[in-house]
C-alpha cells in the first residue's frame, strides 16, 4: 500500500508540474530526456527528435552541459531496517 500511495503522490505532482510548466521548459526537458537516451534506444529516440525538434539532426547535437548546481549532491541520511532491527 505504502509503494501504491508513493506512485499515486508521484503521479500528483507530475500532473501538477504540468499544469504549471510552460510549455519552452517541458521542451527543453524533452529534449535532454532524448539526447540522453538516444545511446539506449537510438531509433525511437531519432523518432521522438524528429516530433520534438523538427528540421535538426539528433546526431549532430552537442551533449547536454552539466550545471553543477543542479548535481551538488546534499548529504542525507537513509534509516533502514534489516530483520526489524534500524540500521
Amino acid at each position: 500500500n505504502k509503494v501504491l500511495a508513493f506512485n499515486r503522490e508521484l503521479a500528483r505532482l507530475i500532473e501538477e508540474s504540468l499544469k504549471t510548466s510552460s510549455t519552452e521548459s517541458l521542451k527543453e526537458a524533452l529534449t535532454i530526456l532524448i539526447q540522453t537516451l538516444a545511446p539506449i534506444t537510438p531509433h525511437l529516440c531519432h523518432e521522438l527528435w524528429d516530433k520534438v525538434n523538427s528540421g535538426q539532426i539528433l546526431v549532430s547535437q552537442k551533449w547536454p552541459a552539466l550545471d553543477k548546481e543542479l548535481a551538488a549532491v546534499d548529504e542525507i541520511t537513509i534509516a533502514v531496517q534489516v530483520n526489524g532491527k534500524l540500521r
